[in-house]
């Protein structure tokens, strides 16, 4: 399930529940931040920063923005940590 907002979804061509590419970024999205957390980290945190400036352009939606923010900011302290103890493979 895509997020949008109602007004984007009427104002947009691709409906919410559209043909599954949002659902197909998601899963490639998921997989980066599973497998690599060192860089699939920063790959969440910068969609979620994509919402989180989506839902502040319209009003009402300030709540879910602010809720997303943090987890924007759990996904940037995980690529923190990650950096640390995520040793990076070697080739071999």
């Amino acid at each position: 399930m895509a997020v949008m907002t109602p007004r984007r979804e009427r104002d947009s061509a691709v409906s919410a529940d559209g043909d599954g590419a949002a659902a197909a970024t998601a899963d490639l999205r998921d997989q980066a931040f599973a497998s690599r957390p060192r860089y699939g980290a920063y790959i969440v945190a910068a969609w979620l920063g994509a919402i989180v400036v989506s839902l502040l352009t319209y009003s009402g939606f300030y709540d879910i923005a602010l809720r997303d923010f943090g987890l924007m900011l759990g996904a940037l302290t995980l690529a923190r940590l990650a950096a640390v103890y995520d040793a990076p493979r070697r080739l071999r």
